[in-house]
C-alpha cells in the first residue's frame, strides 16, 4: 500500500469511528463536512477531499455491516504491514 493510500485509509477510518456514534449517517446522501473540516484538510496539504473521505467511511461501514471481507480487502493494495495476509483473510467465511 502506498503512502497516499495509507493516509487516505487512515483518514477514512478516523471519520468512520467518529460517525459510528452519530445518528445513522448512512441515512443522508449528502456529506456532513463543515467548513472547519475543509479548512483542516487544507492545512494538512489538501491531499484528501473531506467529502470523499466521508463517502469512503460510509462505504466501509456498509462493508463491515455486510461482513464482506472481499469488498473490505479490495481497498487494500498489496499486503498489510500488520494483520493477516490477504490470502488468509479471504479464505475465511
Amino acid at each position: 500500500m502506498n503512502v497516499k493510500s495509507q493516509r487516505y485509509l487512515s483518514i477514512a477510518l478516523t471519520l468512520l469511528m467518529a460517525w459510528t456514534f452519530a445518528a445513522n449517517p448512512s441515512a443522508s446522501t449528502t456529506t456532513q463536512c463543515s467548513d472547519d473540516d475543509r479548512d483542516y484538510a487544507e492545512r494538512l496539504g489538501a491531499y484528501y477531499d473531506p467529502d470523499d473521505a466521508v463517502r469512503m467511511g460510509l462505504q466501509i461501514q456498509e462493508i463491515i455491516r455486510a461482513k464482506d471481507t472481499l469488498a473490505l480487502f479490495s481497498h487494500v493494495d498489496g499486503e498489510l504491514r500488520v494483520g493477516p495476509r490477504k490470502s488468509f483473510a479471504l479464505s475465511r467465511p
